[in-house]
């Protein structure tokens, strides 16, 4: 039996388009996705899971911005819960956003502010990777990947501010 040349090429960059995604899924991802030349620099991100029987998350790290402007982040997202909330003083949720001013840092550490990651809908277990989108006024959207990491282990250390 002959196959269709088409068949066969169009088989063969599926196959290997799968491979690429499957090479690059395995692929160690940094604590956070954004480079000293954006505007907005995310570092020493990490998720602590929930401790049953709770269903929510924490998120902390630093947000540097880069610009000569302030910058409001107005909204958290994650697929990792059913919904996401930034709390930057004690638990009450910031409808209004927070502003980084020019060449300023907004620090969520534990104590002092966190994203809190609600209702989540899987386990999450130390080293898997969650995605995070912080909105921001004028530099959009900016995505974080944040390891898990348990109560009591070594977290992530935020790097300086971007030169």
């Amino acid at each position: 039996m002959r196959l269709p040349w088409p068949a066969v090429t169009g088989g063969v960059v599926v196959a290997a388009l799968g491979a690429s995604g499957l090479i690059r899924g395995a692929v160690p991802q940094s604590a956070a996705s954004s480079t000293p030349t954006d505007p907005i620099v995310v570092t020493g991100a990490f998720v602590r899971p929930p401790l049953p029987p709770s269903k929510n998350a924490a998120a902390y790290f630093t947000v540097y911005n880069t610009t000569d402007r302030a910058d409001r982040l107005i909204s958290v997202e994650s697929g990792a819960g059913t919904d996401t909330v930034l709390h930057t003083s004690g638990m009450t949720a910031d409808a209004n956003g927070v502003v980084i001013p020019a060449h300023g840092r907004l620090s969520l550490t534990v104590g002092r502010g966190h994203v809190m990651i609600e209702g989540v809908t899987g386990i999450l277990k130390a080293g898997q990777q969650v995605n995070i989108e912080l909105d921001f006024v004028n530099a959009g959207a900016v995505e974080v990947t944040a390891p898990v990491v348990p109560l009591g282990a070594t977290t992530p250390t935020p790097s300086g501010a971007p030169s």
